[in-house]
């Protein structure tokens, strides 16, 4: 078919028609091709422009193949022709209406975060206690990297913490007889700087013997201690014919120490022992 049939610049026929007609301008006959001649395909249901050289579909026309099946919670994605894909949102996003509102805090894990994505920058706003940044940079804002916590110590979701092992402290006492066998009576007095809670007593003695303390506590203002402020009630740490005692279980004991408190250590009764070391294991509040 050619444009001195037509003699127009829209045509309409099938894709073999199309492909036949060659447009030519109308007038003069020995001008150039002319772009803007217009074709309707009356196979595909396309409206064509000839460029001057060829038929020209309009942009996005073309057939769109679905692989899939589209439910609720589903979105379509392109592949950059003409087929799609589905997509399902289920579980990972909330959708109201026409819209996906919510993602859901389980649908974004560090695997699919990038380190390069996340930049101090981006969370200079994030409360002090939510994040520990560390850099081996001098906090020039380079190599930023996330804290682990070391022995000793536990982060937990607003705080960092001591564990108990390392808020162990110990209370020693020791009294030497100088060879001789101990005597009764006051021996010795302590300050303590820091509050906590006593969980244990040891003693050990420089031979076997038998030996009975007494531990008073009171504030510095009352000090001195007396009989009166006894912390160990009827379970004084006590040696009895041996080297050595411990108790953990501190029955009746007054165990908090506040922050300033004084001990003072009375030996009631002794025998043989001429040397004694008595540990009081806490831990600090």
């Amino acid at each position: 078919m050619a444009d001195t049939t037509l003699n127009q610049f829209v045509g309409s026929g099938t894709a073999a028609e199309m492909a036949a007609f060659t447009p030519t301008p109308p007038s003069p006959a020995n001008a150039p091709p002319h772009p803007g001649y217009t074709f309707f395909n009356t196979d595909d249901g396309i409206l064509y422009s000839w460029d001057g050289a060829n038929w020209v579909a309009p942009a996005g026309s073309g057939t769109v193949t679905n692989t899939g099946t589209l439910t609720a919670n589903q979105i379509i994605k392109g592949n950059g022709g003409v087929d799609i894909t589905v997509g399902d949102l289920s579980g990972d996003v909330t959708t109201s209406g026409t819209m996906a509102t919510t993602i859901a805090n389980n649908a974004v894990t560090t695997v699919k975060i990038l380190d390069a994505n996340v930049t101090l920058a981006k969370i200079a706003n994030a409360a002090n206690n939510s994040r520990i940044l560390g850099s081996g940079s001098g906090g020039s804002g380079a190599a930023y990297t996330e804290l682990t916590a070391g022995s000793g110590v536990s982060i937990g979701a607003s705080s960092v913490a001591l564990s108990t092992a390392a808020l162990t402290r110990a209370i020693t006492f020791a009294i030497d007889g100088g060879g001789s066998a101990l005597t009764t009576g006051v021996k010795a007095d302590i300050s303590v700087p820091y509050a906590c809670t006593i969980t244990s007593v040891v003693m050990l003695a420089d031979q076997s013997g038998s030996v009975v303390v007494d531990i008073w506590k009171d504030t510095l203002a009352n000090y001195p201690p007396t009989v009166a402020d006894t912390i160990t009630a009827s379970a004084k740490p006590t040696i009895t014919t041996a080297t050595n005692s411990s108790d953990t279980t501190l029955t009746g004991w007054t165990t908090s120490i506040t922050a300033g408190d004084t001990l003072r250590f009375n030996i009631d009764s002794a025998t043989t022992i001429t040397r004694l070391s008595l540990t009081l294991k806490v831990t600090v509040s």
